[in-house]
């Protein structure tokens, strides 16, 4: 059984001269289950307190409701380091949480999904209440695999690495995916798709907010 050690407000100060105190921890909390529980990202939900997303195989202890296999798992805790709600995210095989945007209240998670022997890509919107207000596959006969989600000025984009010889322009191989697309409301308005990369296999290498298909 892995169990995780969740630490948070630790306060610091340094007063110029003066020697910094020994931080110390506001609260902590264990939490987990009878599987492997991995924190991939915590970040603050404004002044509401964290939200906390991972992957977990557990099927018993404070998680959520098991999909299947390993699944997406976020919770929501207070400033207080009480645990609100717990949510797992997934289909039936190996699921993985790959990045998050969190804006106003809203949040949406970037998740790999598996349909064997393939993987796609999985986009879910939530409130800090744990509803689901959105959620949509993308992908193509092969595999496709999420990589990063980026914020734009009119709407967000999907940086995946496909081998799906389907999707539009596909150049062979392994080509960088990308999708862009406006939130909807309850559903995710694609405006378009398109593959990028050479005959070859391509990699994607995210760095600095920069982008680059390489072979």
């Amino acid at each position: 059984m892995k169990r995780i050690l969740l630490l948070t407000g630790v306060l610091c100060c340094a007063l110029f001269t003066v020697a910094q105190p020994i931080p110390g921890v506001q609260w902590s909390m264990r939490f987990g289950g009878n599987g492997n529980d991995v924190i991939e990202k915590i970040i603050p939900a404004g002044n509401q307190g964290w939200l906390v997303f991972g992957t977990t195989s557990s099927t018993t202890g404070n998680i959520g409701t098991p999909q299947g296999g390993t699944d997406v798992w976020v919770s929501f805790w207070n400033k207080s380091g009480r645990l609100i709600w717990t949510r797992n995210l997934g289909f039936l095989s190996g699921d993985e949480f790959k990045d998050v945007i969190y804006e106003n209240g809203i949040f949406y998670i970037l998740c790999s999904v598996l349909f064997p022997p393939y993987h796609e890509i999985y986009l879910v919107k939530m409130n800090l209440n744990g509803t689901v207000l959105a959620q949509q596959t993308f992908g193509g006969l092969a595999d496709d695999i999420p990589v990063k989600l980026l914020k734009c000025n009119d709407g967000y984009m999907i940086l995946s690495k496909t081998t799906s010889t389907d999707l539009p322009q596909h150049h062979g191989g392994t080509d960088l995916y990308v999708i862009k697309f406006q939130d909807g409301g309850n559903v995710f308005n694609v405006q378009w798709d398109k593959c990028y990369g050479g005959a070859s296999s391509d990699e994607v290498l995210v760095q600095n907010w920069i982008i680059q298909a390489m072979r």
